[in-house]
């Protein structure tokens, strides 16, 4: 038994009888379920060997370096299960320095069920796995980004607690092709429209499946007879990007066959010009001052770092502020048309001026600085265990 920082209890690691708190409609694997021998690359058939090499490469495209600490986010589902069994089935070649963390969001019955599964493919890998009990306000609308929100801030705990440079997630083509479309029905401007990053260094995310189709993971583990969970709230419509996935992509597919193919090229497009955007702001968001003061945070910039920048520039960067302030543990969202207000704002010499960004972020214009204010948000409380 262990009792981590982050537990509010101690936690037993070792993996109980698969049939505790599981749903009888869902077919929840066991340990028992695991082939007992876990190949090597050269025992693996060529298919399973080719899909782990093209994964190799897509991590050195990244910057990964051999010997690196990994933290691999592993909920027991097809995409994740394949990401760590392609991530050892490398390790002779591409040696890696590997961890996981599956996290129960308490949401399903099944879901202890699961985490017990992802702790047996840890031994069956010999990867060492943590385990996460989230909490966070279950009821009423908004659960879904709850849910994401709670889980990535103990995906960020874990990789600093094991010195991991990043956290890993098993996102394909297909997550990506639904992202695009989210956002689409979003609003969501110019790069963001290009969907999830490959590789998101400030948050410290690699997503090297990302143009991987499903299809490919499905079959990799069918070959090495590896089973995995089936979430079945992935079937319910209710949610935005169950609609997207079974009902809009499909129309637009019948329209366009090739869509998700085009759809990748949109992704890389909006990669370029995000790196750009990026090396033309670094200057300008070096110049930035952040405080802390009570649960208090304020992010100040010279008004005078925006003049002259183009209103392409100049609205990227109220985007990043803004993002800086979530980053910071502030609630808020950046709308397009708030952005352009301030742009005019600061441009018409309106100020001083407030706004009030949804979510609790006060942008201020005071006619020396603008200024963002907010208050931290609460996080959910998280208990961890380790196997």
């Amino acid at each position: 038994m262990r009792s981590c920082k982050a537990c509010t209890t101690s936690c037993r690691s070792s993996i109980l009888p698969s049939s505790a708190g599981q749903n009888p409609g869902v077919n929840t694997p066991s340990g028992r379920d695991l082939p007992e021998h876990f190949p090597s690359l050269h025992e693996a058939p060529s298919a399973c060997a080719r899909l782990a090499l093209a994964l190799q490469k897509s991590l050195e495209e990244l910057g990964v370096r051999r010997g690196e600490r990994l933290l691999l986010a592993v909920s027991g589902g097809a995409d994740s299960v394949a990401l760590a069994s392609l991530c050892a089935l490398l390790r002779e070649r591409f040696p890696l320095k590997l961890g996981m963390l599956a996290c129960d969001h308490g949401l399903r019955p099944e879901s202890a069920a699961e985490i017990r599964f992802v702790q047996a493919l840890g031994e069956l890998l010999d990867i060492p796995c943590e385990t996460c009990a989230l909490t966070f306000p279950k009821d009423g609308a908004g659960i879904e980004e709850r849910a994401r929100k709670a889980r990535y801030a103990a995906l960020e705990e874990a990789r600093k607690r094991v010195s991991a440079r990043y956290m890993v997630l098993a996102h394909h083509a297909k997550d990506l092709a639904e992202d695009i479309v989210m956002r689409l029905c979003r609003g969501t401007g110019w790069p963001g429209l290009g969907g999830m990053a490959q590789k998101d260094e400030e948050r410290h995310i690699l997503r090297p499946l990302l143009f991987v189709e499903p299809g490919e993971l499905r079959s990799f583990l069918l070959e090495l007879g590896i089973p995995h969970c089936e979430d079945p709230s992935n079937q319910d419509t209710r949610y935005l990007r169950n609609r997207v996935r079974h009902t809009i992509l499909p129309l637009l597919e019948r329209e366009n066959p090739g869509l998700p193919k085009s759809l990748q090229g949109l992704a890389l497009l909006a990669r370029e010009d995000a790196a750009f955007f990026e090396e033309q702001l670094a200057p300008v968001l070096a110049l930035c001052r952040l405080e802390e003061n009570c649960g208090t945070v304020t992010m100040a910039l010279p008004e005078k770092a925006v003049k002259g920048l183009a209103p392409s520039l100049s609205l990227r960067l109220y985007l990043k502020l803004v993002h800086r302030m979530n980053r910071e543990g502030v609630a808020g969202q950046a709308r397009s048309g708030t952005l352009f207000g301030i742009d005019q704002a600061l441009r018409k010499a309106q100020r001083p001026r407030t706004f009030q960004l949804p979510g609790g972020i006060s942008l201020i214009l005071t006619g020396k600085e603008i200024i963002l204010q907010g208050k931290k948000s609460g996080q959910g409380t998280r208990k961890t265990a380790s196997a």
